[in-house]
């Protein structure tokens, strides 16, 4: 789970690969957070949904598709817990996305990898070139 939504490893029924389903928070279940937001979305995660459909790269994590949801448990328990009308039922966004095994944050945090210069080298092109 990270600042702005929920990761869950899924199978693409139709070519059978995995995928990385990425649930985005409403900006009311993140209140926390800054970057107001359009429709309860936050403005970093429309700006990630942007590049990510536009820019197409080996480099560049690539965006499958985009779908929104209503989880019915998470509303049905909103609605029971308050006392006043149901709110009106304000779907998820999430984003399909290539799965990857690991991430370039792991791998630099991690304190039993170390990078020699020619790997770093090709880490920061293939950085730049995307």
């Amino acid at each position: 789970e990270g600042t702005y939504g929920k990761v869950f490893l899924a199978k693409d029924l139709s070519n059978g690969e995995d995928v990385a389903i990425k649930r985005l928070k409403t900006a009311a279940a993140s209140a926390g957070t800054s970057g107001g937001g359009i429709g309860g979305i936050h403005f970093t995660c429309i700006r990630e949904m942007k590049v990510m459909k536009a820019v197409h790269s080996e480099n560049v994590m690539s965006l499958v598709d985009v779908f929104a949801s209503i989880n019915e448990d998470e509303a049905s328990a909103e609605e029971s817990a308050s006392t006043a009308t149901p709110r009106h039922k304000q779907p998820q966004l999430s984003l399909v996305m290539k799965f990857m095994h690991c991430d370039l944050k792991k791998v630099l945090s991690s304190r039993n990898v170390t990078l020699s210069l020619p790997c770093i080298k090709a880490m920061v092109y293939q950085i730049v070139s995307a």
